[in-house]
């Protein structure tokens, strides 16, 4: 009679061990994945920086440390609003919580608020950044999701667009005041919009008719 080659025991030892390796290699290659994303994201030109389910941050990248002069050894793991401080001057709600609650009164704090799948986009002038000076951001926010589409996180991606807003505040200013001057002026004025297909004046000068 043919002895056996091995015992239940031992065959059910060996699947143990095999799912022990497993669950480390799984582990490991996770490991692996989260560090290069997290060194990716450390990199990235713009100032980003992340938050799990407990809305503790996760990512402070070295944009961001720039954007707020707050390096992230003394932002990683803070909770509650904690991170709106360098922006806001206290602790508020951000874009951010809007991706795990939808909010219209929160929508309502902030310029050209916008969402395009999970993803939300938005405009905010922040009272504390450049040290109170204030300044105008342009902000993106979405979800983190697991391997089964639960949301776990959420990131930012935020962009200085104070010279842009400066920009535009003063080309309006200009408009208004070139049109104000073309309304009122004592002699006939108008501005004359000319197009390979047509020609045609327009803001003409209340003084036309008289």
């Amino acid at each position: 009679m043919k002895k056996p080659t091995g015992t239940a025991e031992n065959m059910c030892d060996q699947t143990i061990a095999m799912e022990i390796f497993e669950q480390q290699q799984a582990q490991e290659t996770l490991q692996i994945s989260q560090y290069q994303s997290h060194t990716l994201i450390d990199f990235l030109p713009d100032a980003t920086f992340a938050i799990n389910q407990e809305k503790c941050v996760i990512i402070w990248n070295k944009a961001i440390e720039t954007m707020t002069g707050i390096p992230a050894s003394e932002m990683l793991g803070q909770g509650n609003h904690i991170y709106s401080i360098p922006f806001y001057g206290e602790p508020c709600q951000l874009l951010t919580d809007l991706i795990f609650q939808y909010d219209l009164t929160l929508e309502a704090r902030y310029l050209n608020c916008h969402r395009a799948g999970d993803v939300i986009t938005a405009e905010s002038h922040c009272p504390a950044l450049n040290n109170h000076q204030g300044a105008w951001i342009f902000a993106k926010a979405a979800p983190i999701r697991d391997a089964e589409g639960r949301i776990t996180g959420a990131i930012k991606i935020i962009r200085d667009i104070t010279q842009q807003k400066q920009a535009e505040q003063a080309l309006y200013q200009n408009q208004e005041l070139l049109s104000l001057f073309i309304r009122y002026s004592p002699i006939y004025t108008f501005i004359k919009s000319v197009t390979p297909t047509s020609s045609a004046c327009y803001k003409p000068a209340k003084t036309f008719n008289s």
